[in-house]
């Protein structure tokens, strides 16, 4: 009777802990939730990024974001069409589908346009430059029968890198508790906000331990931008990136010599706020380590292949100030986030790059891009010309074999 009642006691002190840590657990969530508002709802899984949803539908076999589930393309709904490849920044990482800076660009071009032009972005979170060029290849030959009007590249700084997004991937390998406990974390732990202020207080303990010396500090200097960098230490595998990277901008500059291409940069936080007055990161990468100027390098590639370099980055910057002398510094991305813009950033990122990209699409340009209205018509008359000097050279040749008849009579 006593070990009965020993075991009962054991069982309802195990329910009493037990309930007594879950509320503990529940009071530390709501005070963390009432602190810490802006790091509620960070829930990322295979349908949501930042808690907003995204759906996919595939086009011509490759996965591509749409605007809601079951959406069929109209690939037929217009001959003219914009290629835009890129990563999470192009795929709308955090954003609705509505918000992302090229649906912004379409909104534009349907209200001003008699001769409207759809945009096609087959971008998926992770993608690099290798993964781009591919796209656009493949794209290239699906519109083959109808007008490339321009090709833009949104580059981002950790586009730099050794390997194809798919071998990254690839080269993590876990095991299946390691899997397990990762699919937990994203289904379960990811909701609380107690454990996000946890984990984020913990990697700033950790990053203020980091070593002074960028050689002893590795690709913890910069982290996934090491390679456009050039981080000390990185300096020769950075430097044969870049040159691949101009190699393969040219291959596609040479595969559609009279389509404009665009690279645009889209900027990191530091970028626009390098004091971080408006936007906390964990991770505030070590520049001064850096050997490699990726803007310079950017700018050398576009003018060696003719093509225009969209750099909104002082503007946003300029704006970025404007707000903290108001005293209402501007959030432009995502809070401990260095690369994804928020609504606010998206739209600022729009505006500048639409402006940017209608001058470029309007440009003549006589060595490479679209023809433009101008263009063609120089074009044309160049034609005509050549015409009428062939035409002046049958006739010469046509009066010399007279001549030469005439002669060979008498």
């Amino acid at each position: 009777m006593g070990e009965r009642l020993s075991a009962r006691k054991k069982l309802l002190l195990s329910a009493m802990l037990f309930a007594c840590a879950l509320i503990s657990f529940g009071a530390i969530e709501l005070v963390a939730r009432a602190l810490f508002p802006q790091m509620a709802g960070h829930i990322v899984s295979s349908t949501k990024t930042r808690n907003k949803n995204f759906h996919l539908e595939p086009f011509s076999g490759v996965k591509m974001r749409v605007p809601q589930p079951d959406y069929e393309f109209d690939a037929e709904s217009t001959q003219r069409v914009l290629l835009v490849m890129g990563d999470s920044i192009t795929f709308g990482f955090g954003l609705a589908y509505q918000d992302i800076y090229w649906q912004r660009w379409q909104r534009v071009f349907d209200l001003r346009s008699d001769d409207p032009i759809q945009i096609i972005s087959p971008a998926y979170m992770g993608n690099n430059f290798s993964n781009n060029t591919e796209s656009i290849r493949q794209f290239i030959d699906l519109f083959a029968d109808r007008e490339i009007v321009g090709i833009v590249y949104q580059f981002n700084f950790n586009d730099i890198l050794p390997l194809r997004a798919e071998a990254i991937r690839d080269a993590v390998h876990l095991t299946p508790v390691q899997q397990s406990l990762m699919a937990f974390r994203v289904k379960y732990l990811n909701l609380s906000v107690a454990q996000k202020v946890a984990a984020h207080y913990l990697n700033r303990v950790r990053h203020s331990l980091r070593p002074e010396d960028c050689n002893d500090l590795g690709v913890n200097a910069l982290g996934e931008y090491t390679y456009a960098y050039g981080a000390k230490g990185f300096e020769e595998v950075s430097t044969k990136l870049w040159q691949s990277f101009d190699e393969k901008v040219t291959e596609i500059h040479d595969i559609v010599p009279r389509t404009p291409f665009f690279i645009l940069v889209s900027p990191l936080s530091p970028h626009i706020d390098p004091h971080y007055q408006g936007n906390y990161s964990t991770f505030q990468p070590r520049f001064d380590c850096a050997t490699i100027d990726p803007i310079e390098q950017l700018t050398r590639v576009a003018k060696a292949n003719d093509i225009d370099l969209i750099d909104p980055t002082d503007y946003m910057a300029q704006i970025f100030q404007s707000s903290v002398a108001e005293h209402n510094p501007a959030q432009m991305y995502f809070f401990n986030d260095l690369n994804h813009f928020n609504e606010m950033g998206a739209s600022y990122f729009a505006e500048f790059s639409m402006q940017k990209l209608t001058e470029g699409l309007a440009r003549e340009k006589p060595t490479g891009g679209l023809a433009s209205e101008e263009f063609a018509e120089e074009l044309a008359r160049e034609d005509l010309a050549e015409g009428r000097a062939k035409g002046e050279l049958a006739e010469g040749l046509a009066k010399g074999e007279l001549a030469e008849g005439l002669a060979s009579a008498h």
